[in-house]
C-alpha cells in the first residue's frame, strides 16, 4: 500500500450535494405525498360512490398528513380513509372489511 495515493475530492463533493437534498427537496416531497394522497382519496371516493349499498360512506373519506421533523431526519405520512365524525364515516368498517 505504499505509493498509493488516493483522491477523494469527487467523493467529498457528492457528500455535500447529499446534504443538500433534504432542504431543497423538501417542500417538493410534502407536495408530492399531498398530491399522492389526494388523487388516492378521488379514487377511493369514486369507488366507495359506485356501490350499490352504503355509497353514503364515500363522503366521509378524508385523507390526514403528519410529519415529524428531528434527529436529523424528517417522516411525512399519509393516512387515507374513513372519517368516522363524519356522516358515514361509521359505515367504512362494513365497506373495508
Amino acid at each position: 500500500m505504499d505509493g498509493v495515493d488516493a483522491d477523494f475530492t469527487e467523493l467529498i463533493a457528492l457528500a455535500v450535494d447529499l446534504e443538500e437534498v433534504a432542504t431543497n427537496a423538501g417542500p417538493h416531497i410534502r407536495k408530492a405525498v399531498e398530491a399522492t394522497a389526494f388523487d388516492v382519496k378521488k379514487d377511493a371516493v369514486k369507488q366507495v360512490g359506485r356501490r350499490k349499498m352504503l355509497r353514503q360512506a364515500a363522503a366521509a373519506i378524508d385523507y390526514e398528513l403528519t410529519g415529524f421533523q428531528g434527529f436529523g431526519a424528517t417522516v411525512l405520512d399519509a393516512e387515507i380513509g374513513y372519517d368516522k365524525g363524519k356522516p358515514g364515516g361509521p359505515l367504512g368498517n362494513l365497506i373495508e372489511f
